[in-house]
């Protein structure tokens, strides 16, 4: 169950990055990373300001579900990028 919530937490951010910079939404990608980011800082944060095994939970959350969601949209974002200036490419509009 638990790389479930990984793949997920890889694949929604990803998928999510990908179609924003496809349809020219390239500030979702930057939004999801700084998003993200703050929820990995607060869970460590957190976490070293809990007790006993409280901060195991903030330092899964941290490693399990931000860092995969960052990963995911950065993926995602130069996925599209690519994919994008391959169909222009094609398209003859686009040096």
């Amino acid at each position: 169950m638990a790389i479930v919530i990984v793949l997920v937490c890889l694949i929604a951010p990803g998928i999510a990055g990908f179609y924003a910079v496809r349809n020219g939404m390239r500030w979702v990608v930057p939004v999801l990373i700084a998003g993200f980011t703050a929820l990995m800082i607060w869970a460590i944060w957190k976490g070293q300001n809990a007790q006993g095994w409280d901060g195991l939970g903030y330092a899964l959350v941290a490693a399990f579900v931000a860092a995969p969601a960052i990963l995911g949209a950065v993926l995602g974002g130069l996925l599209g990028w690519w994919r994008n200036r391959k169909t222009l490419a094609a398209a003859g509009l686009h040096n």
